[in-house]
């Protein structure tokens, strides 16, 4: 095959979207990981106030269990099976833990 340099062009610009992508994919990920430590930690946070406080704080529990809802939507959307999984499960626990409504 020869390469003109239309399709030299081409294939430069099509490396370059590749790099470009993996490591948006990286930098998304790095996101979503800070994103889920924090949600964690969050939600831990709630469940070891016991039963005492269930009723305090329902906002800031909805809100981060929503947050990890959508994290786990998207991991759904954009094929990180392992990652849906991991958060599908977190999800069922903190539900019951917290007394919310998946």
């Amino acid at each position: 095959m020869i390469f003109t340099p239309e399709i030299s062009e081409d294939i430069r610009y099509f490396t370059h979207c590749c790099i470009l992508f993996h490591r948006l994919k990286d930098r998304a990920n790095q996101i979503v990981a800070g994103i889920k430590t924090n949600t964690y930690e969050d939600l831990n946070y709630y469940v070891s106030l016991g039963r005492k406080f269930t009723n305090f704080l329902m906002y800031e529990k909805r809100v981060s269990f929503y947050t990890l809802d959508e994290l786990r939507r998207m991991a759904a959307t954009y094929n990180q099976p392992e990652l849906e999984t991991e958060m599908e499960q977190k999800l069922q626990e903190y539900a019951g833990a917290l007394n919310l409504a998946m």
